[in-house]
């Protein structure tokens, strides 16, 4: 099930839940948080979030042009209030200071010609 989450890139559909997984797997939901848990550590919220961030700090990094907005919405945490949260818990930085350092990182990786 980690496979369709992430080659599939399910996770970033906002309204993306477990029952939704269940149903592209076709399993059942007897055991499947016991057996996600034990396989990833993390729930399965908790897991979509830290995808869902990753994804974010990626366009963030990648593509700043990209609005905070916007980014939000592609990266499947849906508004930006719920990116800034999740960003800054998992990183300590919040999205705009991330994408500064990255701009600034990017500068001090210039050929030096």
């Amino acid at each position: 099930f980690i496979a369709a989450l992430t080659d599939r890139e399910l996770y970033l559909d906002s309204g993306f839940s477990e029952n939704i997984l269940l149903g592209e797997l076709n399993i059942r939901s007897r055991n499947f948080r016991t057996d996600f848990k034990a396989a990833t550590g993390k729930t399965l919220p908790q897991y979509l979030t830290e995808l869902r961030v990753a994804k974010a700090a990626e366009l963030i990094r990648d593509c700043p042009h990209y609005t905070f907005e916007y980014v939000a919405r592609k990266s499947g945490l849906g508004s930006r209030t719920t990116m800034y949260r999740a960003f800054t818990a998992t990183y300590g930085l919040s999205p705009k200071e991330y994408r500064l350092s990255s701009k600034s990182e990017k500068v001090g990786q210039g050929t030096g010609t």
